[in-house]
């Protein structure tokens, strides 16, 4: 469901460069610095924040960079993050698979992927967060052992998520279709929490960064 958008968002945003990265600033030292720090945590598609807010409170000495291209929904999560005072969190407002290619390899502990938009129509796989475009974008972002994080409620979607990790670098670590939420390195997003109530299951899917691959082959399934 597409979110309505809010006048406010664009100018809040703009007057929050303290927890707001913008694209042009990916390269640059400012986003080259908080790229750097470790552990550094990528949430893509923030939605309302609840999640990324979550997290940085449980792990304070954690890095956690949001991306979220709705600029309304980034506004409410980063008003989230200044309210919290909360130091280590930034945000940036792009499409992932149009910025990620700018992210220095190797610098992310992990990636989440909270109830991405599952584009179910077959014709439109190529615009999910889980096609084999984007797993090897993943592949060359993530830290030896670096780890995906992957709920859904959509069970196709999921299936597809699994089988294109089961085909590449990636090592399976959990696979379940009714995840209890008790995982103490997790947070409910606010779709989590509505899907609970009406008594939806979760899927979930961890994956690992193959120990034993070859980092220029993210494609190889000798460690799968």
């Amino acid at each position: 469901m597409r979110m309505k958008h809010k006048p406010w968002a664009e100018p809040y945003l703009a007057a929050h460069p303290d927890v707001v990265l913008t694209p042009s600033e990916i390269t640059s030292d400012r986003g080259k610095t908080f790229l750097h720090l470790t552990p550094l945590y990528l949430e893509i598609g923030t939605g309302k924040g609840d999640f990324i807010v979550g997290m940085a409170q449980k792990y304070p000495d954690a890095y956690f960079l949001g991306i979220e291209k709705s600029s309304t929904a980034l506004a409410i999560t980063a008003k989230k993050v200044v309210e919290a005072k909360l130091t280590n969190v930034m945000l940036l407002n792009d499409d992932a698979l149009l910025i990620l290619d700018l992210f220095p390899e190797q610098t992310i502990q992990a990636i989440f992927l909270n109830f991405s938009d599952p584009w179910p129509k077959k014709k439109h796989s190529k615009r999910r967060l889980t096609n084999e475009k984007v797993l090897g974008t993943y592949y060359r972002l993530l830290k030896k052992l670096g780890k995906i994080y992957l709920k859904a409620a959509n069970p196709g979607v999921f299936e597809f998520s699994y089988e294109n990790f089961s085909n590449m670098a990636y090592d399976i670590l959990e696979y379940t279709h009714d995840y209890d939420g008790l995982d103490a390195f997790d947070y409910p997003t606010e779709y989590e929490t509505k899907f609970r109530a009406q008594h939806i299951a979760i899927n979930r899917l961890i994956v690992q960064k193959g120990e034993h691959t070859h980092e220029t082959n993210p494609t190889s399934t000798e460690a799968v």
